[in-house]
């Protein structure tokens, strides 16, 4: 609920705080913001990665050689929250400190096509 991006102007706003139709710093639009209730969701993590920390259980950085999963991402510790957010953009991914994170929607299709692909072999 914490994790800061930075809007196209400029400003810095939490992702609780987001609401649809906002622009991010690269021009991404917010189309949803999802809360999930996460009181019954066990390992969630706090991770850290290229000095950027950030909390959930299932994420996905873009990188250049392909896609970086939270599982193989150092985890810092478990933590209980509440609730977790994720973004849903018009571009598929939004950026935390220069990293480019999949949004809720690329999570799921990159998740849906490794599923296949491990189905087919």
């Amino acid at each position: 609920e914490n994790t800061v991006l930075e809007t196209e102007n400029g400003n810095s706003i939490k992702i609780k705080n987001i609401i649809p139709g906002t622009i991010l710093k690269y021009e991404e639009v917010v189309t949803a913001v999802v809360e999930i209730d996460a009181k019954n969701i066990k390992n969630v993590k706090k991770m850290k990665y290229n000095e950027t920390t950030f909390t959930g259980k299932n994420v996905l950085i873009a990188e250049d050689l392909g896609v970086k999963h939270s599982d193989n991402i150092d985890m810092i510790d478990h933590v209980n929250v509440d609730k977790l957010y994720h973004l849903i953009t018009d571009k598929g991914t939004f950026y935390i400190d220069g990293l480019t994170f999949f949004d809720y929607d690329g999570c799921l299709i990159q998740t849906l096509d490794i599923f296949e692909d491990k189905k087919k072999s």
